[in-house]
């Protein structure tokens, strides 16, 4: 026998072994997955995650390997948190079919979170869905929300998920399929984009505007007419209003809300600046159960199909033979696996009705990922 020959029959029988190793782990995993369905425990735990990484990094003697193996345990771990999130979504569809009447959103004493500060727009979908006599709790980004939810800080999230003129708001697909989490409620608002500054400001004062991506690029007409002006990315329209309250300095402005310049006491420079007249967003209300009523009518869920010829098409066109109208799809790519994509959809129905769940069993089994990520009532009018 040759070296390399030697060599590749030691690798041969080391990958058996770490096959039967894995096979072993993902056995735990699913006594995991079975644990957190039962006790409603979420799926992502990030300081579980961190502890594991570093005490096994450290007991790697080759400071050259140690990069390698921590991008190993990463990539098993998001193996498994799928493989988890697959076998807790089993019996999503059979929960979703069993009716709560009462609104949750008329409960009492709600802890309810959002991004951004006072006066930002998920504030005021907040308000608008749920009103104001809930304690609420802001969060700077995104996912600190979706991680407030799983320590259970809060009881429910509002989140924008959508924009009429710019699209997606891709951060917020992703937190929802990463943490297992389900959309329960949706409200659209009517977004209108103001110049907002300090006090006597004016245009020709401006040296740096500040927004979240969105704003900027829903306003990006009126920023390229403007010259010599920087448009400087945010984590929040409202932290961009309040960062320019804060600095008291002409040459800045922020592109937020009338309601964010009364809170923090700025001027209107320029009022309307978006591209669109008519401009929305569309916020998504995320819990950690799924909650179905009579008067839902739309359906979201992601999944994923083997990259070979027809299989997007073979999972779509049960939607079009069964008459059911689908309203958005979008794809994401999945990390470390290239030109793969988790398909992201919504659709009118209730899951009652037999056509739905026929489809939703039909799109579990024959697709090679499958997650339902909420049943709710859809806001055909925007605010």
């Amino acid at each position: 026998m040759s070296d390399i020959e030697g060599y590749r029959k030691s690798i041969d029988d080391i990958d058996k072994k770490i096959v039967e190793l894995f096979q072993e782990r993902m056995k735990v995993v699913t006594k995991v997955a079975e644990y957190k369905k039962k006790n409603n425990v979420p799926i992502f735990n990030g300081n579980r995650e961190s502890q594991v990484i570093e005490k096994n990094v450290a007991l790697v003697e080759e400071e050259d390997l140690k990069p390698f193996v921590k991008e190993f345990l990463l990539s098993m771990m998001d193996i498994s948190k799928e493989y988890q999130s697959l076998e807790l979504s089993k019996n999503d569809i059979a929960k979703a079919s069993i009716n709560e009447e009462k609104p949750f959103y008329k409960e009492e004493n709600l802890r309810l979170g959002y991004p951004g500060v006072n006066g930002s727009y998920s504030e005021e979908a907040l308000l608008q869905f749920f009103g104001a006599k809930h304690s609420t709790s802001n969060y700077e980004r995104f996912e600190d929300v979706f991680k407030a939810l799983a320590k259970d800080e809060i009881d429910f999230g509002v989140l924008p998920i959508e924009n009429s003129s710019t699209g997606a708001v891709k951060e917020v697909y992703d937190l929802l399929r990463k943490y297992g989490f389900y959309i329960v409620g949706e409200k659209c608002l009517k977004i209108e984009h103001h110049l907002l500054g300090v006090i006597g400001a004016k245009e020709e004062d401006l040296k740096e505007i500040y927004s979240h991506p969105q704003g900027i690029e829903q306003c990006s007409g009126y920023l390229n007419s403007l010259k010599g002006v920087s448009a400087i990315p945010d984590l929040n329209t409202a932290i961009s209003a309040e960062r320019v309250s804060k600095a008291g300095i002409k040459e800045k402005a922020a592109i937020a809300s009338k309601r964010a310049a009364d809170i923090f006491k700025l001027s209107v420079i320029k009022e309307g600046i978006s591209n669109e007249k008519d401009n929305f967003t569309r916020f998504i209300v995320v819990g950690k159960n799924i909650i179905n009523r009579t008067e839902n009518n739309k359906i979201s869920l992601v999944f994923a199909v083997e990259n070979k010829a027809g299989a997007l098409f073979n999972a779509l066109k049960w939607f079009s033979v069964n008459n059911l109208n689908m309203t958005k799809i979008e794809s994401r790519p999945i990390v470390k696996e290239p030109w793969r994509y988790f398909f992201y959809i919504d659709f009118e129905g209730n899951i009652k009705d037999v056509v739905v769940k026929d489809l939703l069993e039909l799109c579990e089994k024959n697709t090679s990922y499958f997650k339902l990520l909420g049943v709710y009532k859809r806001e055909l009018e925007c605010n």
